[in-house]
Parts: C-alpha cells; sequence; structure tokens
C-alpha cells in the first residue's frame, strides 16, 4: 500500500513536472539565500519538511544547497493524589515526569531545471537522535507503606540519506511555491532500558534492556510549501 501511495505521489509530481517545463518562460529562477516555510491544513504556515529551521543557498545559476535542522524538547511533571474508601480504604499519591528530546540535520545538494515553473532533484546525507525517559514514583498507604519506583529510557540514533524531487513556480524574484516527494533510506539503532525499585530494595537494579538495529526506508509523501529570498 505504501509503495502504491509513493507511486502514486511520484506520478503528481512528475507530471507537474512536465507541465512545468511546457509553460516555461524566459522568466529568471530566484538567485542568492531564502528561508523555507511549509503550507498545512487549511492554508496554515508551519515547518516545511518536518523542519524547525530551513535554509537554501544558491550555488550557482541551476544548483542549491539547503541546510534544515529540527529541535524538539518536552517536559512533563504531574502529581496525583487518590483516596478511596470501601471494604478496603486505600490512599495512593503519584508522580510522574517526563521529558524527551529530538534533533535531526539534513544536507542536500539539488539542481534546478527551467523557469519560472521548475523541476528540481536531488539529496544529501541526514542524521537523527532522540532520547526519552519517563520517571513514575507510586506511594501507596498501609502498614508499611509501600513506595514503587519506576524509571524508562528510549534512546534511538540514525543515519543515512534522503532523496527528494520537486516542482517550483517562481512569480516574483523573493517568492517561490514548491511541491516536493522526498524518500529516506535510514540505518537505526534503538535502546530502551527499565529500572525497578520497590521497598526494601537497595537502590535502582536493570530489569531489561532491549537494542534494536535495523533500516527503515520511509515514502514521507507530498509537501508543499514556499521559500522567501533575500
Amino acid at each position: 500500500m505504501i509503495m502504491r501511495l509513493s507511486l502514486v505521489a511520484m506520478g503528481v509530481v512528475v507530471m507537474l513536472a512536465s507541465a512545468g517545463q511546457a509553460v516555461a518562460s524566459s522568466g529568471e529562477r530566484p538567485q542568492g539565500q531564502a528561508i523555507q516555510f511549509g503550507i498545512g491544513s487549511s492554508f496554515s504556515v508551519s515547518q516545511f519538511s518536518g523542519a524547525t529551521i530551513g535554509y537554501q543557498r544558491s550555488l550557482s545559476e541551476n544548483v542549491t544547497w539547503r541546510l534544515s535542522m529540527t529541535l524538539d524538547l518536552n517536559y512533563t511533571s504531574v502529581d496525583q493524589a487518590d483516596v478511596g474508601t470501601g471494604d478496603a480504604e486505600m490512599d495512593e499519591s503519584v508522580d510522574l515526569e517526563e521529558w524527551s528530546h529530538y534533533l535531526s540535520a539534513s544536507s542536500e545538494w539539488f539542481v534546478s531545471r527551467g523557469a519560472p515553473v521548475s523541476v528540481y532533484f536531488g539529496g544529501g546525507p541526514r542524521i537523527a537522535y532522540s532520547t526519552r525517559q519517563d520517571d513514575r514514583a507510586d506511594f501507596r498507604s498501609g502498614d508499611p507503606v509501600v513506595e514503587y519506583r519506576d524509571t524508562r529510557r528510549v534512546s534511538a540514533l540514525s543515519a543515512g540519506a534522503s532523496g527528494l524531487l520537486g516542482v517550483q513556480w517562481a512569480p516574483s524574484d523573493w517568492f517561490a511555491l514548491h511541491a516536493e516527494y522526498r524518500l529516506s533510506a535510514l540505518y537505526v539503532r534503538r535502546t530502551e532500558g527499565t529500572w525497578t525499585s520497590r521497598s526494601g530494595d537497595d537502590g535502582y537494579f536493570l530489569e531489561e534492556t532491549l537494542t534494536w538495529n535495523g533500516v527503515t526506508i520511509d515514502s514521507e509523501g507530498v509537501r508543499v510549501g514556499f521559500s522567501v529570498y533575500f
């Protein structure tokens, strides 16, 4: 199913590119530096290709270099208390902490043909690193009071390359619209560890560690965005 959708998306891009070459006039393609943005649902402005920062620079009339970087940080802290009565009275409090961060970078070179509607293609290296940690402290009343502590840590490192094929329309020398199809192949190493402590235990001990190594091929579909040149 994914491969079928990828082929359909590729066909759309190629047809647009063919149409663009047919109507290309003597207009010039924008040159210089540009910041890229994505167009989301309801024509909202978002990151292009999932990147927080997208920067590109013309190296020659037809060759362009692009640098994309993403940084995502999250932290959550929750204190929860439950009091219950019935056949067995229970008082319980739970402290939760979650944090994660994600960092990725890609460097791509692509070649453009035609103006003001042009087709471009290329690719380059890509690397990403992410970590996540969940801490849970669970205290339950009783005789004695029972304390549970659990920590889960996940880290992933991926490296590889991505290829792209796109179409750009530049109505002016400072603004351009583009649709782009991307395909990436990455080697991924993922490690997950769980530490558990109970009342009476002497500190944390490693309960389980899982390591996964493999290759992923991902079709990212067609993304639409625009570039502002300066």
